[in-house]
């Protein structure tokens, strides 16, 4: 049986398919609250440290857009913006032509603090992939994005 009669095989089982959909959420579940408690030396709660991920990756970001990518409400948004700019990790800039929107970018304690969140972040995924082949990785992260590009598709 080839590789792909044996996928198509693999995908007529309703019970792996229920299994694979529990573990990929166990799995980001456990990631995240394991980078919870490596990052809370560092003052940082998920949502804390997940809004500054999301500011450093697209600087200029808007507050509507990093409300979408949380999955939380806009009020919810400002209250955590108020409290990172208090800290002084970001500032908010005006949109040109644009009065009521704002824009954020991370300070420099910000980009700092980025800077160790992110090899808090490298240590836990090197250790997490150890042990794993190049080509398992591949594969695994292949079929996660097919899986992830399928579903948008749906919306």
């Amino acid at each position: 049986m080839s590789a792909n009669n044996h996928a198509v095989a693999f995908t007529g089982h309703k019970a792996d398919h229920v299994q694979l959909g529990q573990l990929l959420h166990l799995v980001a579940k456990s990631w995240r609250q394991e980078l919870d408690r490596r990052l809370k030396p560092l003052g940082l709660t998920r949502a804390k440290w997940l809004a500054l991920i999301f500011i450093s990756r697209s600087d200029g970001i808007s507050q509507r857009v990093l409300a979408e990518k949380m999955e939380i409400g806009e009020p919810a948004t400002v209250a955590l913006i108020d409290r990172l700019e208090k800290d002084e990790f970001i500032v908010r800039n005006p949109v040109p032509g644009d009065r009521r929107s704002r824009s954020l970018a991370l300070t420099r304690p910000g980009k700092r603090l980025i800077s160790k969140i992110e090899v808090v972040v490298e240590a836990l995924r090197e250790e997490l992939m150890t042990g794993f082949s190049t080509t398992q990785l591949k594969t695994t992260s292949k079929v996660l994005a097919q899986i992830r590009e399928r579903i948008e598709t749906f919306q």
